[in-house]
């Protein structure tokens, strides 16, 4: 790609993803590793960072101007951000290749909210590995709530429904009365004995948040176990999403988008709107003006 190169970026817990377009031509590509500033840390986050753009920069003439936003997750601090965007712009000047004319890191979310309505307001609720709900009003105020981490809240979130899984787990295992459900949990980790499962879920945890899926599916089949923690964590978003409501200054379209890895259970998110009906009423859901939040920071890259 020649010319004016601007390049999106969407780094989540669990994958990257990237989006490049030019004059000449567009080029994407899916990353494997997930970035989160809070878990990793300034080093690291720096780290994978430059190898991604290492990777786009491949495919860009030396010539080229390149303008970079990344959406991050965990990069919620403005003087986090600009340490992590002065980072890679010093590790790029020291390879070969295009230079960055521009680099900003943003919010996941602002990323999100972006590709959901580039114009105009509304709502973006994010149901990944972690939650947050993001809105802007008509005269562009921003409004965030929840994402505070697996720690401290994402109700509702992958890590949510994993970790309510496990703690069923736990007590079902200490009455000597697996069902079942309990028993797909323990097949899906490949463990069988309480040692095991807690040596998976401290030493490996990112197989709590890989268990909802199954939770979404036992579900869908009629488990009342699995229903009854999908029913809890959408009710977690809706309070969510009544908390958003209640801070925005001004007139928000009543329209909301919902995005991340498990807004593609059908069953899921039929969960999440009807929560959100009870607190949020003539609110709809509608579709995204494009369909991944690697395009909103795509976006945010040809305004800077």
């Amino acid at each position: 790609m020649t010319g004016t190169v601007t390049v999106g970026i969407d780094s989540g817990a669990t994958k990257t993803e990237v989006r490049a377009v030019s004059d000449t031509g567009e080029y994407s590509f899916v990353h494997a590793n997930g970035i989160n500033y809070q878990r990793l840390g300034l080093d690291e986050t720096v780290r994978r960072l430059t190898d991604v753009l290492k990777s786009v920069m491949l495919h860009i003439d030396e010539s080229a101007s390149v303008a970079v936003c990344v959406g991050m997750a965990g990069a919620d601090d403005p003087d986090d951000r600009n340490l992590i965007a002065e980072g890679v712009q010093t590790e790029l000047a020291r390879s070969t290749g295009p230079s960055l004319s521009h680099i900003q890191v943003v919010q996941d979310s602002v990323a999100a909210l972006e590709a959901a309505f580039p114009t105009g307001s509304g709502a973006v609720v994010i149901i990944g590995t972690g939650s947050i709900v993001i809105s802007r009003n008509t005269t562009g105020q921003i409004v965030r709530t929840g994402g505070w981490g697996y720690l401290l809240g994402d109700e509702g979130s992958g890590y949510s429904i994993g970790i309510s899984a496990l703690q069923w787990l736990s007590k079902t295992m200490d009455n000597n009365a697996i069902t079942d459900f309990g028993n797909a949990l323990l097949e899906e980790m490949q463990v069988n004995r309480r040692s095991e499962v807690i040596h998976r879920v401290y030493r490996e945890p990112g197989v709590v948040q890989a268990l909802a899926p199954l939770v979404i599916e036992w579900s869908a089949l009629g488990n009342s176990t699995a229903r009854g923690i999908l029913e809890t964590g959408a009710a977690g978003i809706a309070a969510c999403f009544r908390r958003m409501l209640g801070q925005v200054d001004g007139q928000v379209e009543p329209r909301y988008v919902l995005t991340g890895g498990l807004s593609e259970s059908e069953h899921y998110s039929s969960c999440v709107r009807k929560a959100i009906e009870e607190v949020a009423e003539g609110w709809e859901q509608r579709q995204p003006a494009f369909p991944t939040p690697v395009f909103g920071a795509e976006l945010l890259a040809r305004s800077m």
